[in-house]
Parts: structure tokens; sequence; C-alpha cells
């Protein structure tokens, strides 16, 4: 068997499933963050988390740009589609927030625009 883009896409899908059962009993979220793959090897890489770990992030970097650590998880109509505030890059100078739409998709926005629809 060669391993091929789809192949290793494949077993880290499988992998992070086998995965969340370990996550789960150690009060965890695991998630799978890349790899790399050749013909014949596939390193995953996956991340153990707590499960606030997002929102404590969030709210140690949401004064930098103008939000509150309240706005974390709010959801607001952006461009036509409802969004969900899920995290903060301060390394992202043009599009430091991070926001999940209804299928799961995360993607970068302008702060202006976020601090706009929530009317500030």
């Amino acid at each position: 068997m060669t391993i091929t883009k789809t192949s290793a896409r494949g077993l880290a899908e499988q992998a992070e499933s086998a995965l969340q059962a370990v996550a789960e009993r150690n009060g965890l979220t695991v998630k799978y963050k890349g790899g790399s793959y050749t013909g014949t090897t596939f390193t995953p890489k996956f991340e153990f988390a707590t499960a606030d770990s997002a929102a404590v992030g969030f709210a140690r970097d949401a004064t930098f740009i103008g939000l509150t650590p309240e706005d974390f998880g709010k959801e607001v109509k952006v461009e036509g589609r409802i969004i969900k505030i899920v995290g903060i890059n301060l390394r992202a100078s043009r599009y430091p927030v991070l926001v999940e739409d209804r299928d799961g998709k995360v993607y970068k926005y302008n702060e202006g625009a976020i601090l706009k629809v929530l009317g500030r």
C-alpha cells in the first residue's frame, strides 16, 4: 500500500475517532492538527486540550482587539451568514478573529467587521 494524501486524511479521521474515547475519559478534547506523509509513512499530529482551553485563551486575548470575554461563543450574522465567535489569533494582524459557521468550518475575520455587528 502507498500512502497518499487521501489515505492519510482517512487514517487521521479514524485515529481521531479512536482517540476521542481516550480524551473523554480524561476530561479532554482531541483535534487533528495536520501531519506529514511520504509514500510509506504517515506522521499525524493530534492536540489534546482541556475543554475550556479555548475560552481561557479567548478571555486572555479579547481585550487586545476590543472584544470582551463574554463574546466567546456569541452567534452573529455577517454577510447573511450566522457565525459563532470561537477564538482569537493575535499573530494575525489583519484577520485575528476566528469564527465557525454552522457546518463547523472555521474562518478568519477582521475585528472591525465583528465589532460592527456587535454594535461597538
